[in-house]
């Protein structure tokens, strides 16, 4: 499952900013280590992000040198059935209705983010690249912070690969590219508080990325406004599967006697071109304690300057 929201190189009083906004949906029994830096060889390139423990893939992540890529897993009916998927990205190719069950495909979802980040392909050219191999639905977005190129590209109901334009909000779900409602009202929060918040004068570099960072978790990011019924997406399993992942935030739901699924974690990444430092922000949910307050939640952060070559 999971939602994206991605702003490029937007600049706002004394700042230029990219802002990256990521939920993940996941079954919460599924074993997941939140956000490290780890390698796949002694020595070479290290990535910042979370992992799936089961099949070791990866949903979000960020490179030192800049490079950042994200995945969604893209929901239809028909593609269901065959073996479990084992994909590890944020969605994992699952759906609560049939326990992560996906056709069975030659390649892995998990790759895509990880082949990106260990990579040297431009964003359009890995997009280029990907789009012609085979692999369950997916949503990818790739980017280098440091140049604010951005590209997406989607293996259904896609034409091509589609350049993130500079200064303007792209929001991905499980659907295509915009078109869910809870994709539509997230660009539109977002849009609405980035100039205020992106431009404020007077904050110290820790303070600015705190305050934005905050907003986008509580205004965005933990939104739980369902869709209109009229405007519920649809993509085969009917509205008691729809109507719960109708908002940003998912509110964990059992269907069925299967696992509770729902939205896990939140990530916020801020990167201030003129500083080129990285600023990563997690919440991980405590959903089973939630309290009169709001939702509970473990913080993490990680802070970075990128290594440009």
């Amino acid at each position: 499952m999971c939602i994206s929201f991605v702003l490029v190189d937007f600049e706002a009083g004394p700042r230029r900013a990219t802002v990256v906004a990521f939920n993940r949906d996941e079954f919460l029994d599924r074993e997941t280590r939140g956000p490290h830096w780890w390698s796949v060889e002694d020595g070479g390139q290290v990535v910042y992000g979370g992992r799936d423990l089961r099949a070791g893939g990866s949903w979000l992540g960020v490179t030192r040198s800049g490079r950042v890529a994200l995945l969604t897993n893209f929901r239809r009916k028909e593609d269901a059935g065959g073996p479990a998927a084992a994909d590890g990205e944020g969605g994992t190719g699952a759906d609560p209705v049939d326990l992560g069950r996906a056709a069975s495909v030659e390649k892995s979802r998990g790759t895509l983010v990880k082949d990106f980040l260990f990579g040297s392909d431009t964003p359009r050219d890995y997009c280029e690249r990907v789009r012609r191999d085979q692999y369950n639905g997916y949503n990818l977005v790739v980017g280098d912070l440091v140049r604010g190129d951005f590209a997406h590209v989607s293996n259904r109901d896609c034409p091509g690969v589609t350049q993130l334009a500079k200064g303007r909000v792209c929001g991905a779900s499980n659907g295509p590219l915009g078109s869910w409602w809870k994709v539509r009202r997230g660009c539109s929060l977002l849009e609405l508080g980035a100039p205020d918040l992106i431009g404020k004068p007077s904050l110290s570099e820790e303070d600015w990325g705190d305050e934005v960072s905050s907003w986008i978790f509580e205004t965005v990011l933990s939104d739980e406004t369902k869709a209109p019924r009229e405007e519920l997406q649809d993509t085969g399993f009917g509205p008691g599967i729809e109507m719960p992942n109708s908002s940003i935030y998912v509110e964990p739901f059992k269907k069925d006697g299967f696992g509770e699924f729902g939205t896990r974690s939140s990530t916020v990444i801020l990167f201030d071109h003129d500083e080129g430092v990285v600023r990563w922000y997690e919440r991980t949910y405590q959903q089973r304690e939630r309290d009169s307050g709001g939702l509970n939640y473990e913080a993490q952060r990680e802070t970075f300057g990128i290594l440009v070559t």
